[in-house]
């Protein structure tokens, strides 16, 4: 018998007595040392997604490492260690004694194929210098990669024409510590560029921010490549197209239901949720595949985001652990609200929640493996999810926990903070966040009806700036859904009310009266007052001049945009429109009987389309895209 070799694993509490023979083979020490569990097909590991067959995938389950049999051995991942397994393969102690051992095994594998004759060499070094050295295994990093990767490698001769063996480092972000991590890519960094090696490390991670800054750094600069293999909605719908073909086909009582199932809209949304990520496209089949349960009434559980049921357990523990490990949780959960609710960038959430410039970032800094925050040189851009799943689980009590920020708590909080910030001056920032008219933060009032009505909420909206209220175009459901909500305040001033329904009027009338030029009018006698009466009211004939010459197939082109070309206030502007409300009211006869004489009529000695009023307009229009290209040119 002897020596003992002691790997002391002391951060973990663990310890491993490897015993070995002098005549112990090279290939059997390293199979004592080596973690089973972080061999990519360890049964120890949780389970991973089903891939289609001939493709490899990558997600935050599994790195890309399922190849299919028939391809050339220089596409295998010769070597493969995951750091997802448990606590013991968390530690950098095992990274090379795991690769070393699964690279001898895949050649001794190898072996047994006359074809793959060529590859032996590699195994047979590594045994050599193990059986040499049997205390490598508990030697630094440094010197586990030298003597188990570069010198083999170099015994080699140079071939320019041999294709790269592949090492795949799978969930180095999982590996413990930061200065762990930093130290495997460090490592790896400084042997390929010391060496001539036949490597091609992949290394597969959430992108956290240490991480990144790493690659990100001169040191890095130039050698690496960012492969972003998740993005792959393309072969998850293959994935669940295949799957749900499969299911239908095993499950008894499908046999009544009709293909194609389900419907090509439900697929759509299951692979929009996915984001391309397969941990959320294997979660889904494994709860629709359950064989005590109808796979329609699994699916309809999915599609019901305040289900109960335990479908996400494998995801919903990766975002709990994610978010578990921030700082400053208390300030944190209102930003997660505000994100989940509405398009922000960094800089705006900032001013939105009353942070001091710069603490969204800081607070948002170790969530980079969930939410794609754009980098300061492009801060304007809005800070998104990298998986549609993850907003669901924050807004579903039952999944997240201590997490959840769909509570009325941080609801109201997120609308009071967003109304003052729109009582605030206009600012461009604020109109483009906002990928979407659902995302964007002008689309308050949706949310704010959402919300049970509150009387801490009248004063923000009494205060809201209108430019904020019509800068997008507006529903006029959307309107009326805020003034049936509204009314419902106890208390509810009636000048608010008023104001409201003023401002209903105006959205009413700039969306009707451009769209009457292309009606003709009914044969009924005109019921409406002498025009004189109507032309009499301050900036009038200017405003339905500027109506009719609205082009209707730009329906951004609303209260807002119509403000700055009549030259009048917002009091002004909304004291001249609700000023036809006795006149036309909502009668949309008269409103077009009025635009039929506006068209005939003479105004200042021109007839429709009054070119001394076009020209005008086209100047303010050239102003105006002068001044915001400058406005852009100075902010990007």
């Amino acid at each position: 018998m002897g020596p003992s070799l002691n790997l002391d694993v002391s951060a973990s509490n663990f310890t491993m007595n490897n015993l070995y023979h002098h005549s112990e083979r090279g290939i059997d020490i390293l199979h004592n040392a080596v973690a089973l569990a972080a061999l990519h097909d360890s049964g120890r590991k949780f389970p991973a997604a089903k891939m289609p067959s001939g493709n490899a995938y990558g997600n935050d389950a599994e790195a890309p490492q399922m190849v299919d049999g028939d391809r050339s051995v220089d596409h295998y991942p010769l070597a493969s260690w995951s750091c997802r397994c448990g606590q013991i393969c968390h530690h950098a102690d095992f990274l090379l004694g795991t690769a070393g051992c699964r690279v001898a095994w895949w050649f001794l594998f190898l072996q047994t194929r006359p074809r793959y004759t060529c590859i032996p060499w590699l195994k047979a070094a590594i045994c050599r210098n193990v059986e040499g050295d049997p205390t490598i295994l508990a030697r630094s990093l440094q010197v586990q990669l030298q003597k188990l990767i570069s010198e083999p490698a170099q015994l080699r001769p140079i071939d320019e024409n041999q294709k790269p063996v592949i090492i795949v480092v799978d969930g180095l972000d999982e590996c413990e510590g930061q200065h762990v991590q930093e130290e495997i890519l460090c490592t790896i960094r400084n042997f390929t560029s010391q060496y001539h090696l036949p490597f091609r490390f992949i290394v597969a991670s959430r992108p956290e921010a240490h991480i990144s800054e790493v690659f990100e750094s001169p040191f890095y600069c130039g050698r690496y490549r960012s492969v972003d293999v998740e993005e792959s909605f393309k072969d998850v719908k293959k994935y669940l197209c295949d799957e749900f073909s499969r299911i239908h086909g095993e499950h008894r009582t499908m046999v009544n239901i009709p293909l194609p199932w389900p419907s090509p809209e439900i697929l759509k949304e299951l692979v929009r949720k996915s984001s391309g990520y397969f941990i959320y496209a294997s979660t889904v089949i494994r709860f629709i595949d359950d064989k005590n349960y109808r796979p329609t009434e699994q699916l309809a559980v999915i599609l019901d985001r305040t289900s109960s049921s335990s479908t996400f357990d494998t995801l919903d523990q990766l975002y709990i652990r994610i978010l578990s490990s921030a700082p400053r949780q208390d300030q944190l959960l209102p930003v997660l609200c505000a994100i989940s609710n509405f398009d922000f960038c960094p800089g705006t959430l900032d001013q939105l929640l009353g942070l001091n410039n710069g603490d969204a970032r800081l607070l948002l800094r170790g969530l980079h493996s969930v939410l794609e925050i754009p980098e300061k040189d492009n801060s304007s851009l809005p800070i998104s999810p990298h998986h549609a799943s993850f907003f669901d689980f924050l807004n579903n009590p039952r999944r997240s926990g201590t997490f959840y920020v769909g509570s009325s708590h941080y609801q109201m909080g997120l609308a009071q903070s967003l109304l003052s910030l729109l009582a605030g001056e206009f600012r461009m920032d604020i109109v483009n966040c906002g990928s979407t008219w659902e995302q964007s933060p002008l689309s308050f009032i949706p949310f704010i009806t959402s919300l049970p009505p509150r009387t801490e909420l009248l004063s923000p909206i009494k205060q809201l700036n209108p430019d904020y209220v019509f800068k997008r175009y507006l529903d006029l459901e959307d309107f009326d859904k805020f003034l049936q909500w509204l009314k419902k305040i106890p208390g509810a001033p009636a000048d608010l009310v008023e104001l409201w329904e003023d401002y209903e009027y105006m959205s009413f009338v700039v969306k009707k009266f451009p769209v009457a030029k292309f009606y003709t009018t009914s044969n009924k006698s005109s019921v409406l007052p002498p025009l004189d009466i109507v032309f009499q009211i301050p900036g009038m004939p200017r405003l339905l001049q500027i109506l009719i010459l609205v082009d209707t197939d730009f329906p951004e082109w609303h209260v807002r945009e119509i403000r700055p070309l009549t030259g009048l206030t917002w009091d002004d502007l909304k004291t001249t429109i609700c000023a036809l409300r006795p006149i036309v009211g909502r009668d949309v006869d008269k409103i077009r009987e009025l635009a039929h004489h506006i068209l005939h009529g003479s105004f200042f000695g021109e007839i429709y389309p009054w070119p001394t009023l076009c020209r005008d307009l086209a100047r303010q229009l050239i102003c105006r895209a002068r001044a915001t290209s400058s406005l852009e040119s100075l902010t990007q």
